[in-house]
């Protein structure tokens, strides 16, 4: 299971910025393609979707090369007081901070 996030982490790594590249460069073809009379609304829709679609591939980027690092499959949990009782550890909540107040540990 580890081999196939590390491709499909491969596989986002080159899909972002293909993905981009494609936008940017239909979205200029288009607005310099755009009549005078519709080249504002051209220019405002292909900036608009590429202003927002640019961060949303740097995610699937930074997503793929944590997949090909394996950050993904590491199972780290802090131990705290309350998880144990979440798992079941502990049966009575008093035994988290043996019957005192919290304040008063502090």
């Amino acid at each position: 299971m580890n081999i196939v996030k590390r491709i499909i982490g491969v596989l986002c790594m080159i899909i972002a910025p293909v993905a981009v590249y494609l936008l940017a460069k239909n979205g200029f073809a288009k607005m310099a393609a755009a009549l005078p009379a519709d080249k504002t609304n051209a220019i405002t829709q292909w900036s608009i979707l590429i202003l927002i679609f640019t961060p949303v591939m740097f995610g699937l980027l930074l997503f793929g090369w944590y997949a090909l690092k394996g950050e993904y499959g590491k199972r780290e949990y802090k131990k705290l007081p309350f998880a144990a009782f979440a798992a079941h550890q502990i049966d009575n909540p008093s035994e988290i901070n043996q019957g005192k107040r919290i304040d008063e540990n502090l």
